[in-house]
């Protein structure tokens, strides 16, 4: 399965001025077509009333909320919308809390993590990167013309991933390796140099 990527409403083109072609991932393929089934219209991700969404969406706004629904947070602030009241707390977890104050059920907000939609693309090539996709498919698959901005850019990898890399470097077995040769010192020449870093500097 394969799909066009576009520009949005009026736009023949993406951004970069061309329409590609990419193909869809098997995994992502289910979620695709369920939506299409759940469309009252043909587009994939219209309004409830079927119509294009618009132009100015904040698609970062959306992922966030979905973040928060689906538990994907930092944590939690419980707040009373007591008129005057005021309090607010932070925890980890969204179990029911009281205002200790008021005793009134105390609002809960998930702390989504600050994340834009366009990260997503860091973290596809990144996974892709760590999961040992050669770089010009990578680099393909998110349409760079330059291979420096997929690995610079957009792979982001910990120091695990460092000391995976250099796990391919090879030593050879410490008894091949040859000792260092010790160069034995004259005892009058140690004396000397002794001397020498002890005489007071003028």
């Amino acid at each position: 399965m394969h799909g066009r990527a576009r520009g949005g409403h009026e736009a023949d083109t993406t951004k970069g001025g061309y329409a590609d072609v990419l193909p869809i991932p098997d995994g992502l393929q289910p979620y695709l077509e369920a939506a299409i089934r759940l469309s009252p219209s043909d587009l994939v991700f219209p309004k409830p009333d079927g119509s294009m969404r618009a132009r100015d969406l904040d698609v970062t706004a959306v992922l966030r909320r979905g973040m928060g629904r689906a538990g994907i947070v930092e944590g939690y602030v419980h707040s009373c919308r007591k008129p005057g009241c005021g309090h607010s707390e932070k925890a980890a977890d969204k179990a029911q809390r009281d205002c200790p104050n008021c005793g009134r059920a105390l609002w809960l907000k998930p702390v989504v993590r600050k994340l834009r939609f366009h990260d997503l693309r860091h973290t596809t090539a990144t996974l892709l990167l760590k999961a040992k996709v050669p770089l010009a498919i990578v680099q393909r698959i998110l349409r760079h013309t330059d291979p420096k901005v997929t690995s610079e850019v957009y792979g982001h990898l910990d120091l695990d991933d460092l000391r995976e890399g250099l796990k391919a470097l090879d030593f050879g077995p410490l008894a091949e390796r040859a000792p260092a040769p010790v160069v034995p010192l004259h005892p009058n020449l140690c004396c000397q140099f002794a001397a020498n870093r002890l005489q007071p500097k003028r």
